[in-house]
């Protein structure tokens, strides 16, 4: 039961609190547990409590499972008062937040995917802002990952102005055609906005950037979810 990932919200209603799993799935198991809500599961298993039969826990573990995506938006992926001096360092800095994060299994391709696009153009869109992107199923989650630098860095901007704020879009080439691909457009074009970029250079906290960026881009704000508390190895 325990190597079922779908079983996983349930066992921690259960009260389990350390999983022991194969080391190749552990990656996963790890991105399901920051997903989950204590309170959330806890709840999960009462309503499984109350089934009559067992495919009724079946359907309800199902649903649960197909419902779980990762957000667009994640504080984890929000990096304020960065001190890399580089684009080189920048980059690794925010892909190193995508293995924090759980959202690769390889973060090399990740990068590479990233230096591709850059050797196509500069992603430097003047008035201090850069948007790096790319399109791999190296990231396990279409994502928006913000980083702000305490000093600007060169980007090999077209207009030669200095970065100060990255704004990194990594889309699953898989799911290319989805709707998330509409919310990258809508953000690219409001990074024209002059009071958009300001906002962004004033907040002070991760939860502001992604209340914020997700209020502008018509996002389902991200909920405060109570940990877990499982861990694994």
């Amino acid at each position: 039961m325990a190597a079922e990932l779908r079983n996983l919200p349930l066992l921690l209603g259960l009260g389990l609190d350390e999983i022991s799993v194969p080391a190749a799935e552990v990656l996963d198991f790890k991105r399901s547990v920051s997903r989950l809500s204590a309170a959330e599961c806890s709840h999960l298993f009462d309503r499984a409590i109350g089934c009559a039969q067992t495919a009724d826990v079946d359907d309800l573990l199902t649903t649960q499972h197909s419902g779980q995506a990762e957000p667009l938006l994640s504080d984890e992926l929000v990096l304020l008062g960065s001190t890399s001096r580089t684009k080189e360092e920048v980059i690794q800095e925010m892909v190193d937040s995508f293995c924090i994060s759980c959202r690769t299994n390889d973060r090399d391709l990740v990068a590479a995917a990233l230096w591709a696009r850059e050797a196509e153009y500069s992603t430097g869109l003047g008035h201090g802002f850069a948007i790096p992107h790319c399109k791999t199923d190296a990231v396990t989650a279409n994502s928006i990952c913000i980083l702000r630098l305490v000093e600007p860095i060169d980007w090999d901007s077209i207009h030669g102005e200095p970065v100060r704020m990255v704004v990194l879009l990594a889309l699953r080439e898989s799911e290319a055609g989805n709707t998330h691909m509409q919310v990258f457009s809508s953000l690219a074009r409001k990074m024209d906005d002059e009071d958009f970029r300001q906002q962004l250079l004033k907040l002070e906290t991760a939860k502001q950037v992604t209340q914020y960026l997700s209020s502008q881009l018509g996002l389902a704000p991200a909920g405060e979810r109570e940990s877990s508390g499982a861990g694994t190895h």
